[in-house]
Order: structure tokens, then C-alpha cells, then sequence
């Protein structure tokens, strides 16, 4: 390698690498449009039944990695979920009562209700409830098992029924919607000082409310009767919102986390990191930079984020990014296995940059531009028409895949072309075009 090592060269040459890696910013917005259209036309195929199917995971994010799975959310809108000062709605059915007066930060019980007019349609949901104390509490165990079988030959993973559907790796979570709880409340004030996200979207996310999922705290002696509040769409608009650079930091991340944190070489660290305490780091870090994150400083916010994951290795805490005072390393990274990612973590960050070289995804690349950082020239083009057009291809034969066959998609044409006058993007006309061409 050159002796006199050019950081800011090599800064530029990776981005070049992980930008062909991930995509550029066009072919990001074009995936994110794709699956913003898929989602629209999957719901009003199930309009007249109550509930609504979300794209989340890293798929919606507009990653296209191949370990990338299908993440759905399944939210019901037949259980009512009341928070603690609310009262029941008239035209509420089944209602359910957030309680947190017994759980940690980020978990919450669900107390039913039972109301005299509604009797006869509680046969269902009493089946899933368990007597605790002075009530009723809606177990999510049992809540899961009633779903058990929407996939075959599923298994459970954490609050999801995973296995193949349509020949993909999917993660199915059935939840119910919320309002914004009271305990996430207390992050507000630092995200509006510090401005990101703008106040504009902040107060969209506070107004759309959140997830209840089931899957309880592991630390509590009543893990069955708990859920997990969940951010999931908050966090893919944030995801969303952020520039380039910022994506591909997360990005490359996860590349690093999957080909040099969690090796076979190591196995007692193997799985104790995953993508979300990464994705959490990107998003504090952005919060507290107070800095433009720009392309070509992609090294030096990758080493950045780095630390701030090393750090929080080191305390034991990892803090939720809506509810800071839920530490996600409770009950997972504690003790010994604390002490040997610690020690991984901090082997690989005593290298730099190095560390980068653990990532077989662009090992060959990448150890050409450390011997040579000035005069690697990379062949790859990102973001031209060719690129931008293969991209279009594999987007709409995976919802052809899905949806059976393209004139299943014609009926939904007029809500591409409303979809698309709404957003006035050029990407969205290209892949209604796409689709109008393929079905000629």
C-alpha cells in the first residue's frame, strides 16, 4: 500500500464502491416509489376487509441486499386500542386498554374492555385474553397462535410468523394501531432543538401514531401478557428523510455487520448485533452531529457511527430513539457476551478504515484503492438511464411475481396515475410507463 495514505481519496472511492453497492439516490426513490405503489395496490385489492397491509424492513427502505427479506405489517382495526385517559369510543367493538403502569419503557399490557352491547362478538378475543389480577389481559402469545398458519410451514420470530411466501423470505407481524404514547413523548423536545427531523414531519409522525406488535420484554415474569410498542413506520419515514449520504452510511452498516461483525470466525458475538441498533445509531448520530453529512465524508461517518456503537457496547445501553429510556440491550448484551463484542468490536475499530476490508461484498475494489487511492479508476456508472432501467425491470417482475399476472394490475391503473399527480415525481411516470408498456 502507498505509503502516504490520501483519506480524502480513499473517502471518495468508497462512496463510489458502496453507491454502486446500494444504488444511487435515483434508483433509492425509484425502489421507495415501487413499493409506496405496491403497497397502495395491495390495500384497495383488500379494501372491504378490515385492515391494512404495510411494507416495512429494509426492503421498504430501499434496500435491495440479497439476505433482504419481506417484512409486512398486517395492522386490525377491528381491536380498538384506548390509551390510558381516553374513553371508549360509540362506535368501538372490541377495545383494548394500553396499560405501562407494570412494564419498562417501550412495552405495554392490553386490558380488554368488555361493553354489555357487544357481548355475543367477544367469543374470538376472549379466547386470546388471560385473567390477571382485577382483569382480562390480551395474551400475545395466544394473539399469534391465532394467525399461526397465515404461511405455511411458518415458525415464529419474535412478534412475526416467518417463512416463504411467493418464494420470498417474509416476516408477517399482525398488529394493531395506537395513538402516540405518553412515554414517547419525551424525545420530542431534543428533536425539535435539534431540528431533525423538521417539525413539519415530526408532527406528522406524532400525528400518524405507532404499532402495537406482540412480543414481550424477555426480562419480565410476564413476557406472554406484554407488547412491544413499535416505530416502524416512523422510522421508515425518517429512513426516508434522510440525504444520501446518511442512507448509505446506514447502509454500509449493515454490509459490515453481516460480512465483519457476525462471522463464523467469531460465534459467541455471532447474532448479539442487529440491523435496528444500527439503524438507531444513523439516526441519534444525525441528531447530535449538527452537521451536513455529505458524499464524499462517507468514511468518516461510517468510523463515526462506529464509535457511537462502540460506546454504547461499552455502557450496555443502546437507547430507543422515541423512547430513550428503553435500553434495547436489556437482557441481550450484557456479562460475558458484553465483553467479547466489546472486544471484537473494538479489534476491528483499532484498524480504521481497514476494518473495511472484512467486507467480501467489495474486498477487490476496495483493497485497489488502498494500494492505489488516487488512481483507481472504477468502471461502474450509477444512476444512468441503463442502470436506472434494469432497476425498473427487477422492480416490476417482483409485483408481477407477486400479484399473479399483469392484467391483475390493469384495474388498479387510475390509482397509479393519482398516486403519481399527487407526488409529481419523474421516477413514478417512468414506472407507470413501465407498467403500461408491459401491459400493451
Amino acid at each position: 500500500m502507498a505509503e502516504d495514505i490520501d483519506i480524502s481519496s480513499i473517502s471518495n472511492k468508497l462512496y463510489e464502491i458502496v453507491n454502486h453497492q446500494i444504488g444511487s439516490k435515483e434508483i433509492i426513490q425509484l425502489r421507495r416509489t415501487a413499493d409506496t405503489i405496491d403497497q397502495k395496490l395491495e390495500n384497495e385489492h383488500h379494501r372491504f376487509c378490515n385492515h391494512d397491509l404495510l411494507n416495512s424492513g429494509s426492503r421498504a427502505e430501499g434496500f435491495r441486499f440479497p439476505t433482504s427479506d419481506t417484512d409486512i405489517m398486517i395492522v386490525y382495526y377491528d381491536v380498538t386500542v384506548m390509551m390510558d385517559d381516553a374513553t371508549i369510543q360509540p362506535l368501538a367493538n372490541v377495545v383494548v386498554k394500553m396499560e405501562t403502569d407494570e412494564t419498562r419503557p417501550g412495552f405495554c399490557m392490553l386490558r380488554f374492555m368488555p361493553r354489555n352491547d357487544f357481548l355475543d362478538l367477544y367469543t374470538d378475543i376472549t379466547e386470546m385474553c388471560v385473567h390477571y389480577k382485577d382483569g382480562f389481559y390480551l395474551s400475545n402469545t395466544f394473539w399469534k397462535g391465532t394467525f399461526k398458519g397465515y404461511i405455511q410451514d411458518s415458525y415464529t420470530h419474535g412478534p412475526c410468523e416467518t417463512g416463504i411466501l411467493d418464494f420470498f423470505e417474509t416476516d408477517i407481524a399482525h398488529c394493531l394501531k395506537c395513538k402516540w404514547p405518553k412515554s414517547a413523548y419525551s424525545c420530542i423536545p431534543t428533536l425539535v432543538r435539534t431540528r431533525w427531523p423538521s417539525f413539519h414531519h415530526l408532527s406528522d409522525i406524532v400525528k400518524n401514531g405507532c404499532h402495537i406488535v406482540a412480543i414481550g420484554d424477555k426480562t419480565s415474569g410476564n413476557e406472554f401478557l406484554e407488547w412491544r410498542i413499535s416505530f416502524s413506520e416512523a422510522e421508515k419515514s425518517l429512513i426516508h428523510a434522510m440525504n444520501h449520504c446518511q442512507f448509505l452510511t446506514y447502509g454500509l452498516l449493515k454490509m459490515f455487520l453481516k460480512e465483519a461483525i457476525n462471522t463464523r470466525m467469531r460465534p459467541e458475538v455471532d447474532g448479539l448485533l442487529c440491523s435496528y441498533f444500527l439503524k438507531t445509531t444513523v439516526m441519534w448520530e444525525i441528531v447530535y452531529s449538527g452537521s451536513a453529512w455529505k458524499e464524499p465524508d462517507l468514511l468518516k461517518w461510517f468510523l463515526i457511527c462506529f464509535r457511537r456503537l462502540l460506546s454504547w457496547v461499552s455502557n450496555g445501553y443502546c437507547p430507543n430513539f422515541f423512547i430513550p429510556e428503553n435500553n434495547m440491550f436489556l437482557g441481550k448484551i450484557y456479562g460475558r457476551s458484553q465483553q467479547n463484542l466489546l472486544s471484537h468490536l473494538a479489534s476491528l475499530y483499532r484498524i480504521g478504515y481497514k476494518c473495511l476490508l472484512g467486507c467480501s461484498s467489495f474486498f477487490v475494489e476496495f483493497c485497489e484503492v488502498l494500494c492505489q487511492p488516487k488512481n483507481v479508476v472504477l468502471s461502474r456508472v450509477d444512476g444512468d438511464s441503463t442502470d436506472i432501467c434494469l432497476n425498473i425491470i427487477c422492480e416490476i417482475a417482483d409485483r408481477v411475481h407477486y400479484h399473479g399476472t399483469i392484467s391483475s394490475i390493469l384495474r388498479f391503473i387510475p390509482i397509479l396515475e393519482i398516486m403519481i399527480r399527487e407526488n409529481d415525481t419523474s421516477i413514478g411516470n417512468v414506472v407507470l410507463n413501465s407498467y403500461l408498456q408491459q401491459c400493451k
